[in-house]
This record gives C-alpha cells, structure tokens and sequence, in this order.
C-alpha cells in the first residue's frame, strides 16, 4: 500500500525507505502488521499438513529451499511470539469442575477487547497500491539500500 511521508515518519521509519513513484501517486511503500501477522499464522497451519499435498504442491511458501522455508517458519514464531508479549491478553480464564474430569477445566469463554478488524481493512484498502501490469520496482533516489534484510 501507499502512505504518506507524514504518517511514514509517525510510524517512526525513516524516509530512506521505498518511495512510489510520483506517477502511482509517491508516498511510500508500506503495508499493516496484522496482514504479516495472518500471513504467518496461515503458514504455520500450511506447516501442519506437510503430508497433505495440496500445501507443498500449491502454497507459494514451498517453493523456496527447505533451509528458507525453515527459516520463514522460526521468523513467523518469533514474530507471533513477540505479538503475543507485546499485546499481553489479560483476559481472565476462570476454571470449572465438569464431570468425569478429575481436575478443573478451563473456560476459555474469555472477554477480549479488540480492534475493529472491518476498519483495519478498510483503511488498508483505501490505501492500497495499484501498479501497472509488468511493472518492476526500481531502486529511487533517497532510497537506503541496505546489505542484509534489517
């Protein structure tokens, strides 16, 4: 998607990052956490059903080596990890005796409070990108080309 310098800045990246082009509008190339965070929890389920073929055969994610896909595998841990820390749920889980069980059960009916993932979308829709058909992303200047991914 496309977003402003001013909300680039607010997001507390720095302007040497990937600048659109004036004719698709300028701006920067960016896009939600929460999109990333689906992505990588989608993959982790794909992972469980390796013996299923239509996953290894279909899902984009395959197609690299084994080695990069186990390396997008630990990044999507990680990553989920550090949401799960950083938004702590503080939800509570109260516990209930159920028959023909000898310790108490977990209720996991829990009260969360949340976003309004409708609003999340939209705005990312309204500030989606649309490129031309055949069009390759070049290097701009003021962009900072960086020697590992960061």
């Amino acid at each position: 998607m496309r977003i402003s310098e001013e909300d680039l800045l607010r997001s507390g990246s720095l302007t040497d990052a990937v600048r659109i082009p004036d004719d698709y509008g300028g701006g920067f190339m960016a896009s939600v956490e929460v999109n990333h965070q689906l992505h990588c929890l989608n993959f982790l389920r794909k992972s469980t059903f390796l013996d299923y073929p239509y996953y290894k055969d279909k899902a984009v994610e395959y197609k690299d080596t084994p080695s990069i896909v186990r390396i997008h595998l630990g990044h999507c841990v990680e990553m989920l990890r550090q949401l799960l820390m950083c938004n702590s749920d503080v939800g509570i889980i109260s516990y209930h005796w159920v028959e023909n069980y000898r310790t108490p059960y977990s209720n996991f009916n829990t009260w969360h409070e949340c976003r309004n993932f409708d609003q999340v979308l939209k705005w990312t829709q309204d500030h989606r990108l649309r490129t031309k058909p055949g069009h390759v992303w070049q290097p701009q200047p003021g962009e900072k080309i960086f020697p590992n991914p960061p």
